[in-house]
């Protein structure tokens, strides 16, 4: 994956983004795509 640009200390959009998408899931109790959701998260946090 490529890093994409931002501050020193800025998480990465795409991070960013997953974990909004985790929450509004997981608000709605769709389990199975907070995990999908969170997995990759757990992926672009392991590229940096």
């Amino acid at each position: 994956m490529e890093r994409e640009a931002g501050g020193e200390g800025t998480p990465p959009q795409g991070l960013v983004t997953m974990m909004e998408s985790a929450c509004q899931r997981a608000a709605h109790g769709d389990l199975t795509q907070t995990a999908i959701a969170l997995a990759v998260c757990e992926t672009i946090a392991l590229d940096l």
